[in-house]
């Protein structure tokens, strides 16, 4: 056995390669164990509602009017899909990033393969949020997607004041939308035909709406939303 092999066995003994979901151990080469891979639930971007990214009859439509043009989104927020991202986010695992940039890019290429986008813009955390999670996983996700489909991302266009509670924190889809009314302010100016506008979860749209109408105060002309996961609330 050469010094390498022998090296990576060594190393696979101390720090074995586990499941982004459940944790557990799993062979080299995969991020996910064939039971968390198998119950991972696509949202097809081909039969997707075309505005808010959701397949009926799940469709957000019938709640709000929203100011960015179309959504997108990979998997919805249930079950292994919703333990990948929290585990990312809150879990501190920014590793994870490149494996959720992968189908939220191919997601863009298919749901939005007509749209030249100008720009890459991230959801911006609040400080709070920043210093409890110790990285901005908007921002890493929307860095990996740049590099994969080519669109320069622009950061500082929207700021974020300290709101309380937190989107998670709100029982129900009104509380979301009247949580973030004034809680983002555009810091520069964009002028640009379209806009791709990065978060990691879309529950009822609210987070992402308000920060579309902020690019289109700074002078975007239309946005574009992808996010990881999708599925809220609505009563």
């Amino acid at each position: 056995m050469n010094a390498k092999r022998l090296f990576l066995r060594v190393f696979g003994f101390f720090f074995p390669n586990v499941c982004f979901s459940c944790g557990r151990i799993i062979g080299e080469g995969k991020h996910l164990c064939d039971e968390c891979e198998e119950t991972l639930l696509n949202i097809s971007a081909e039969t997707a509602c075309p505005f808010c990214g959701i397949e009926k009859p799940d469709c957000d439509c019938a709640y709000s009017v929203y100011y960015f043009k179309s959504a997108a989104a990979c998997f919805y927020n249930e079950g292994s899909a919703k333990n990948l991202v929290y585990n990312y986010k809150l879990g501190r695992k920014d590793y994870y990033c490149g494996y959720l940039a992968d189908f939220m890019s191919e997601n863009i290429k298919t749901k939005f393969k007509d749209v030249k986008f100008d720009y890459i813009v991230s959801v911006p955390p609040t400080a709070k949020s920043l210093i409890k999670r110790g990285f901005d996983q908007t921002r890493l996700l929307a860095k990996c997607i740049s590099k994969r489909i080519g669109v320069p991302l622009r950061s500082g266009v929207i700021g974020c004041r300290p709101f309380n509670p937190s989107q998670h924190e709100s029982a129900n889809y009104k509380e979301r939308f009247k949580n973030v009314k004034g809680k983002y302010y555009v810091k520069k100016r964009i002028n640009a035909e379209n806009v791709l506008l990065v978060d990691d979860i879309k529950s009822t749209g609210a987070t992402l709406d308000a920060c579309a109408r902020e690019l289109l105060y700074s002078g975007a002309k239309r946005v574009y939303c992808v996010t990881f996961v999708a599925g809220g609330l609505k009563s």
